[in-house]
């Protein structure tokens, strides 16, 4: 089911402890229609964005039932592009191997690394190529424009109501 980009802004308030600016992940290609069915219940949102984009998370305390997940779509090139900047000027393989094995060595950077790769997958597997995109339920729809997760909560229950839905 594919859900428009909402055109307006939001009227809702951002506190500075909900905005949150994503640092780091790009797929490419076009989203195609994911399934036949609406969508009829939330219960989990993937958000696709590119890093530097800010984001309001979602309020678990009013939708305790729904998962969010963030993806960063462009941090796995960023990742790479650090690392050849410090190799740029290494002229032995043993010297190469000096300079990363640190990172590698680093448990944070390499789960770090994972989400990265995950993130590139995933929107390589939903065909995304407009960010930001929060997928819905796991493919049952896809909500474009919104940075928000309350916000495509609230749309997509709109969207519901205005079929007759409960």
């Amino acid at each position: 089911m594919w859900l428009k980009k909402k055109s307006e802004k939001s009227e809702k308030s951002m506190n500075l402890g909900q905005l949150i600016f994503v640092l780091i992940i790009s797929a490419g290609a076009t989203l195609n229609v994911f399934a036949q069915e609406p969508v009829n219940q939330v219960k989990t949102i993937e958000l696709f964005v590119k890093s530097g984009t800010g984001i309001v998370r979602l309020d678990q305390e009013q939708y305790p039932n729904v998962k969010a997940v963030l993806h960063v779509v462009d941090e796995s090139d960023l990742i790479e592009a650090k690392l050849n900047t410090l190799l740029k000027t290494v002229t032995t393989e043993k010297k190469a191997k000096a300079l990363v094995q640190p990172y590698f060595q680093d448990p944070e950077f390499v789960a770090r690394l994972q989400r990265a790769n995950l993130a590139k997958l995933q929107a390589e597997r939903y065909r995304l190529n407009k960010y930001p995109a929060a997928v819905i339920n796991k493919g049952e729809g896809l909500v474009t424009g919104f940075i928000d997760m309350n916000e495509i909560v609230e749309f997509v229950n709109q969207k519901r109501q205005q079929r007759g839905e409960k």
